[in-house]
């Protein structure tokens, strides 16, 4: 997003958490964010996409992270998986997103109702990839069954500790107490009937492998090639480009170089491209680091 929309959102987000999403107009955001209504919509067609663009940065920010978080490590890490799980409550707490969601009437707009069940299957799918990951193909079938039970161990968890008014030093506590809670269940019941199937998440929101990846990456890459003139920039492109499309990628050379374009990039005012570029190319590592791992067995 360019410096313009991003003014927006912070102006809307901060008027959403302190008036309440329903009071705020959008003439409000307008005098917060210092612009003219013109401005406004040349970005949002009203503040409901305003609001889903906010919550759509976050979950994109979460994606992000948790890619960096397994990108040096172990697929099966437990360790990890927590690191990860936690990201979303870290980013809860930097953009207060309790107190937005409870300023927001979800069930009087039917957009916001599907967007919000939308990003809810994601995670849930996210989460059953991962636990696969961890404890093995084996558990496939259940995968779905065993994401749902873990969310709820994790929700309700989260809500006991904050009940009893337990001092609690991390929130990676709750999440290692949850997973291993779920382990035992994982350990005993793989020969039960599976009652949530994978079915039950829509084809359109599982992840893109990643041979689909790399075809849009590539292109993107030689978009940019055709219009940026800066040599370092060029150089940079032509790399990532040359090394996406070998056998094996050097993921290692790869994270350094895109680290060095996204400064470059920023330099030159093109934040957004780079953005735009990093995102791909960090869920294209990713699936790539899944889909060449070996499976690992349940201990």
């Amino acid at each position: 997003m360019n410096q313009k929309e991003k003014q927006i959102m912070d102006a809307a987000q901060k008027l959403f958490i302190i008036k309440g999403f329903r009071v705020t107009s959008i003439q409000d955001i307008l005098r917060e964010a210092k612009i003219a209504k013109g401005t406004f919509y040349n970005y949002f067609n009203s503040k409901n996409e305003c609001l889903m663009a906010i919550l759509d940065s976050v979950n994109e920010e979460i994606k992000n992270e948790r890619m960096k978080l397994v990108f040096h490590e172990e697929l099966d890490d437990e360790t990890v998986f927590i690191k990860q799980v936690d990201v979303r409550f870290k980013m809860d707490k930097k953009h207060n997103l309790m107190a937005l969601f409870h300023s927001i009437p979800i069930s009087d707009d039917e957009d916001l109702k599907k967007f919000m069940e939308k990003h809810y299957k994601l995670e849930l799918e996210w989460i059953a990839n991962r636990l696969v990951d961890l404890y093995g193909a084996e558990i496939s079938n259940h995968a779905l069954d065993h994401a749902i039970s873990l969310l709820g161990i994790l929700q309700q968890g989260m809500y006991a500790t904050k009940l009893f008014k337990m001092e609690m030093k991390k929130t990676e506590d709750v999440i290692k107490f949850a997973l291993q809670r779920m382990k035992q269940v994982i350990q005993i019941n793989q020969s039960d009937t599976v009652f949530f199937t994978n079915d039950y998440l829509h084809a359109s929101n599982k992840p893109k492998d990643c041979e689909n990846y790399k075809e849009v990456i590539i292109i993107q890459l030689r978009d940019l090639m055709s219009t940026v003139q800066n040599k370092k920039i060029h150089d940079y492109l032509q790399f990532l480009l040359e090394e996406l499309q070998e056998k094996k990628p050097r993921l290692y050379l790869i994270e350094s170089v895109l680290e060095s374009l996204q400064k470059e990039l920023k330099i030159k005012d093109m934040e957004f491209e780079g953005q735009k570029i990093s995102q791909l190319v960090w869920r294209f590592m990713e699936r790539w680091k899944n889909e060449n791992s070996s499976t690992k067995a349940f201990n």
